[in-house]
Formats: C-alpha cells, sequence, structure tokens
C-alpha cells in the first residue's frame, strides 16, 4: 500500500502544481511594476493666445456692469487656484495627469508606470554525462520577483520543481 502511494505520490505534486501554475498564467491579473513613477513636468507652460474678440468685449461688458459685491465674486472666482487629476490605464500601462491653473496653467504632471504581466515559458533540456543523454520537458512562469519552474524527466522518470528569486 505505501509503495502504491510512493509510485502516485510524484503525480499528484506534479498535476497540483501545473494546475496552480497555469491558473497563475490565466487569471490574467497584472502587477504594477514596484518601479518609481516616470514623470513628465512642466511648470507655466508658454501660453498660445486665441482671443475672440466678440466673446472677450462682452465678458469684460459683462463684468463691468456687475455690482460691486459681484465683481469681487468673479474676480476671485476667475483668479482661484485649481487643481485637476485624472487618471487613465489599460492592461498595458497607467497614466496619471495632474494640473494646476490659476486663471492659465501654472503646470502639468504626466506620470506613468507599466504594468508587469505574468508570462509562461515551456521549453526542454538535453543532457549527456558521456554514457546517455538524459531530457527533460520543463516549464516556466516568471513573475516580477519570481520565476517558478517544474519539469518531468523522461530518463529518470522524475518531477522537477524549482523556484528562483530576484536578488538584484
Amino acid at each position: 500500500m505505501l509503495s502504491r502511494i510512493l509510485k502516485i505520490f510524484p503525480w499528484v505534486v506534479s498535476f497540483v502544481l501545473a494546475g496552480v501554475l497555469l491558473m497563475e498564467c490565466r487569471s490574467g491579473s497584472r502587477e504594477l511594476v514596484s518601479e518609481p513613477f516616470t514623470k513628465f513636468k512642466t511648470v507655466t507652460p508658454e501660453p498660445v493666445k486665441i482671443i475672440d474678440s466678440v466673446k472677450t468685449e462682452r465678458k469684460v461688458e459683462a463684468f463691468k456692469a456687475l455690482p460691486k459685491e459681484e465683481k469681487v465674486e468673479a474676480y476671485s472666482e476667475a483668479i482661484t487656484r485649481r487643481e485637476y487629476k485624472e487618471s487613465f490605464s489599460d492592461k498595458e500601462i497607467e497614466i496619471d495627469v495632474e494640473g494646476v491653473t490659476t486663471g492659465t496653467l501654472d503646470s502639468l504632471t504626466v506620470s506613468y508606470r507599466k504594468k508587469q504581466r505574468t508570462h509562461f515559458y515551456l521549453g526542454g533540456e538535453i543532457e549527456s554525462n558521456g554514457v546517455r543523454l538524459s531530457t527533460e520537458l520543463k516549464g516556466f512562469v516568471v513573475r516580477p520577483k519570481t520565476i517558478y519552474s517544474f519539469g518531468y524527466d523522461f530518463n529518470n522518470k522524475a518531477i522537477t520543481a524549482g523556484i528562483a528569486f530576484k536578488i538584484f
């Protein structure tokens, strides 16, 4: 009974490991790379002035026609510092755009970070010690900080599994 369990055990372990690794690959989950944001920043960009004299004159006339209390409110509204933030994302990249205005654009910052995918590789190895050849089928799952490997050695009828960690 024990010998039968020992014969089946490597197969059970390999199927469970292969199932877990395949589920990991198919999950479609994306991880953000732990690198800092790459930023582009422009402060007080060169304005491009496009003036519609009719609309500008109407606004100036409307401002002049306001009572004194409302002029203060309208002026305060026009010079209020405003901050805007918008994020965009798809399956490959995440982008954050931030802008600051005080009547005109004061600064604009664009930050982005790439998303890291899980990659699955399948390959083989042939090994020779001078007497005989050894063939092995291997699979690898590459994550941002770890690499999982599994395989089957046909000559030795052995199942292999491993993990490697990113050092630097």
